[in-house]
């Protein structure tokens, strides 16, 4: 039996039983067959430099994910927002990152935990095929290793697909021609929530920093015609 956890950005194959070649794999990653799902996910983001103490602040991700388009938004400590969409076919295919909110004067912004609008949307998975590496294994999972160039930034990332499970576990995120990664994104925590698999903790750590992402409240439902999308879902709060 198949059972689907919020999609390419929260959803995965809970078996898939082929392994074909690195274009059908990585087709099969980012355009899974989904049913329509919303989500709403609230938790706290721990950032930490060494040496200096720890600060911790809210984070929220909105969902509406369907195999055609997703929707989400993302907002730091009540203040900073964006607007995220990917359009899987048309001529407005592509992924799209807006600022709808500016961070309040003097708060911590994204940038300064390490965090980009689209990595919790899995926007690197959309970059252009480079190569495949030698398969590893992550967190007791065997992964295919993935090139991934970003078409528009002199940026690669390379990312660890579990084979199993058709999601990414890790990403090494390398800016232009850097020998060392600038950033790397541990998809660590998953629960069920209402019989969707859901991410719930997230690492991303760089030279001296790290930030702990962690959505401890999670609400999650499939959408039909006596249950839609929440109308409220992108709403300010």
């Amino acid at each position: 039996m198949v059972s689907v956890m919020l999609s390419p950005v929260l959803l995965f194959a809970e078996d898939a039983a082929s392994v074909p070649g690195p274009a059908a794999f990585l087709e099969s990653v980012r355009y899974p067959d989904l049913i329509e799902t919303w989500a709403v996910m609230d938790g706290t983001v721990r950032h930490k430099v060494r040496g200096a103490r720890a600060l911790k602040l809210p984070i929220a991700l909105r969902l509406h994910m369907h195999s055609e388009r997703t929707q989400a938004r993302l907002t730091l400590a009540d203040s900073e927002r964006y607007m995220i969409e990917r359009t899987a076919t048309g001529d407005d295919a592509g992924i799209t990152v807006t600022r709808t909110a500016a961070p309040l004067p003097d708060a911590m912004t994204l940038h300064d935990i390490g965090l980009q609008p689209g990595d919790l949307t899995l926007s690197f998975l959309y970059w252009t095929f480079a190569t495949e590496h030698e398969s590893t294994t992550v967190r007791g999972q065997r992964c295919r290793v993935m090139k991934l160039v970003n078409p528009d930034k002199p940026e690669h990332a390379i990312v660890y697909i579990s084979e199993k499970y058709r999601f990414p576990l890790k990403v090494e995120c390398f800016a232009a021609a850097e020998p060392e990664p600038t950033r790397t994104i541990t998809f660590t925590g998953f629960e069920k929530v209402d019989g969707l698999w859901v991410i719930k903790e997230v690492k991303i750590q760089g030279d001296r920093w790290k930030s702990i992402i962690d959505f401890r409240d999670n609400t999650v439902g499939v959408v039909t015609p006596d249950t839609p999308v929440p109308a409220d879902l992108f709403a300010d709060e």
